[in-house]
């Protein structure tokens, strides 16, 4: 959305407008059970990063913990690599009903495009 936003000339629509005053941290994503389920998966890691997340859950499932990390964590080329392959790799079936990705998807796209 914030990629699309910032390169869109006109008057962008209420609902548009609406999500992206909703949605503008990477913690705004994660809903109360989300976010307790962050605080005790931080406690088992030493040090959070996207290359650390990948390495302790592994590629294939890495993608459900990423939306833990905070957004100075996020290296946002290493999180880039790490999608374009998962996308790559997987079939559009994967893609369907698995909103841990879509969620994923969308903070990139927060900390990659956010207009500042």
């Amino acid at each position: 959305m914030y990629k699309y936003i910032k390169i869109y000339p006109k008057e962008i629509f209420e609902r548009v407008k609406e999500n992206s005053l909703k949605y503008t941290t990477v913690d705004s994503f994660l809903n109360k059970q989300l976010r307790q389920q962050k605080n005790n998966y931080r406690k088992l890691l030493q040090k959070c990063s996207v290359n650390d997340i990948i390495k302790y859950e592994g590629e294939e499932f890495a993608y459900k913990k990423l939306i833990y990390l905070e957004e100075d964590e996020i290296d946002i080329e290493a999180l880039e690599k790490y999608l374009k392959k998962l996308l790559k790799d997987k079939t559009t079936k994967f893609l369907n009903n698995n909103p841990e990705l879509k969620r994923l998807i969308r903070i990139y796209d927060l900390v990659k495009y956010r207009l500042k």
